[in-house]
């Protein structure tokens, strides 16, 4: 399957590395240091996945490029599925972002082996997803994950990063479920 992976992030050496690990996975990677690069290379090519820093500089001076460009893409390319990248990871932040239509979200320093997991994940699932009403079923479970993630009142701090991390899996989903319900018990 060819796989088309723009990566968006203002540190070059992030794009260096990033880019070369996902062509050593086999798939196409361009990138860009800004988001107007990155959205005139979204203009000009389709692309299937799109890895962005969260914290970069963006339009008007916002230091939050990566959601600018989240939100370019749902209203322009919404079949480009996103990873948005920070180093100043907060629950808040990761439930904007996945409410803006992220696919997923990961922690820098970016762990190269979950990384892998997680585009595996997502191409496994756009490969899996083929009509427009499953994937409608699939966002709408996602955002009542996401509720249920943000009423997390009462939770340890570390269970709470433990969920963010594996948000987009299966199994998260029960497991968010099953705390939410033992939080709601007490």
């Amino acid at each position: 399957m060819d796989v088309r992976i723009l990566i968006a992030d203002d540190e070059i050496p992030i794009l260096e590395l990033l880019s070369e690990f996902i062509a050593k996975l086999g798939y196409q990677a361009d990138t860009a240091q800004d988001v107007d690069t990155a959205i005139d290379l979204l203009k000009a090519n389709p692309y299937d996945i799109v890895l962005t820093d969260k914290n970069m500089p963006g339009p008007k001076g916002s230091l939050e490029g990566g959601m600018a460009l989240l939100r370019w893409l749902k209203e322009n390319a919404n079949q480009t599925e996103v990873i948005m990248m920070t180093g100043y990871a907060t629950i808040e932040t990761a439930v904007e972002a996945m409410k803006l239509g992220a696919f997923d979200y990961i922690m820098k320093p970016i762990p190269l082996d979950e990384l892998k997991q997680k585009l595996e994940r997502l191409i496994q699932y756009r490969s899996f997803i083929n009509s427009e009403n499953t994937l409608e079923i699939y966002r709408t479970l996602h955002q009542q994950m996401l509720v249920l993630l943000e009423n997390r009142k009462g939770l340890p701090e570390d269970q709470v990063r433990l969920m963010l991390k594996h948000l987009g899996e299966p199994e998260a989903a029960q497991q968010i479920a099953r705390t939410s319900t033992a939080i709601r018990a007490c």
